[in-house]
């Protein structure tokens, strides 16, 4: 199936479209190709009332999704493959939070609550989460690991969110497509760690930051507090273990190790995955845990799976495997010229995408009257 994108984009890209995919050079997420200055397209935007805006996202949410892009040709395989609605999907539920009472009866610290609007969790939230969050896209849709479920947070028909995200040249439906891929890509094999270091990260003083999972400290890089309730918990659910470690526990590290055992190979296969969602359809994206600079990498990957995310999946290495994949794939692409040929040029075609998509914004707001055609501007 996979392989029928490649004819259909060939068949549908004009010979011009594809000499200028080879002039364009992919450039990083929160930078676009702007042939007209930013600062103008937003005073435009800004000209418009609530009626204009809604006018005319949808202008371009119809235009962009007819351009004949790569990146369209992927967001509408992925829809087709589901059969249901492809904007039906569950919202969030409120992080579990582990029981004081059943996992350290001992000291039964209560967890209360920080309020999201104090500076306390602000600074907690940016220490351990914020930075992930720092994208140029603006998502209406994530990817819950424990619930193993796409999730709508957000509106997908703000026209707020389609100006922003279009002035990074993504297309629309963009977002929801890299939540689709995230879940096309997990096997599950980790669903049961995803829960348990789903639940919600607490200091030793007993205060819970709603929000803010185990996995969001634990994958933040910097110290965090390890209380026995929350540590305790994770060996309860995950290995059924309630007597190796008793609260108040006195035996810190071996415990760290063994959570850390149990932390590893599910980070290892999200992080890989969540990389590879973000290179699906953007040349260059924000990539965390280690994987900037792959990007050709991650490319090569989708090229052998005819991007195909179900023929991925079914080659992604697991946790013993993954240092020395990752190591003989970036050997290989270095060695073989015709491999990283087609890596970057997977890449320079979602970016010529991308500067497509940023025209489309140009037109439309010529087009309501809020900004001068190029030969007219200053």
């Amino acid at each position: 199936m996979s392989r029928l994108f490649a004819l259909l984009f060939c068949v549908f890209l004009s010979h011009s479209a594809r000499s200028a995919v080879q002039e364009t050079k992919p450039t990083a997420e929160s930078e676009a190709v702007q042939p007209i200055a930013e600062a103008k397209l937003r005073a435009a935007w800004k000209r418009l009332d609530e009626a204009g805006r809604r006018e005319a996202a949808e202008w371009f949410s119809q235009e962009a999704r007819s351009l004949p892009i790569f990146q369209n040709a992927l967001i509408t395989f992925a829809k087709g493959q589901l059969e249901k609605d492809p904007y039906d999907w569950p919202t969030p539920e409120p992080d579990p939070v582990f029981d004081p009472a059943l996992h350290a009866p001992a000291q039964p610290i209560a967890r209360i609550p920080v309020d999201p609007e104090s500076k306390a969790y602000q600074r907690e939230w940016e220490r351990l989460v914020g930075f992930r969050h720092q994208r140029a896209l603006r998502s209406a849709w994530k990817y819950d690991y424990a619930r193993r479920t796409v999730e709508r947070i957000g509106d997908y028909r703000d026209p707020e969110r389609l100006f922003e995200n279009g002035l990074r040249g993504f297309a629309p439906d963009l977002d929801l497509v890299e939540a689709l891929t995230q879940m096309a890509l997990d096997d599950g094999r980790h669903q049961a760690e995803h829960v348990a270091f789903g639940h919600t990260y607490a200091n030793r003083s007993g205060q819970s930051f709603p929000g803010i999972t185990l996995y969001d400290a634990w994958s933040s890089g910097h110290e965090i507090e390890m209380p026995d309730v929350e540590c305790l918990g994770l060996l309860h659910t995950l290995l059924d273990d309630w007597k190796s470690f008793v609260a108040p526990v006195s035996r810190q590290k071996p415990l760290y190790r063994k959570i850390e055992g149990l932390y590893v190979p599910m980070h290892r296969g999200r992080s890989l995955q969540t990389a590879l969602a973000r290179t699906y359809l953007i040349a260059t994206p924000q990539l965390d845990d280690g994987y900037a600079g792959t990007e050709d990498f991650l490319n090569h990957q989708w090229e052998l799976a005819s991007s195909d995310p179900a023929r991925l999946r079914d080659t992604l290495p697991d946790s013993q495997r993954w240092e020395k994949w990752m190591e003989n794939g970036q050997k290989e692409l270095r060695r073989k010229e015709d491999l990283r040929t087609a890596a970057v040029g997977r890449r320079q075609h979602l970016a010529y995408g991308e500067a497509q998509i940023r025209s489309v914004w140009e037109r439309v707001l010529q087009g309501m009257g809020v900004l001068d055609a190029p030969d007219k501007a200053d």
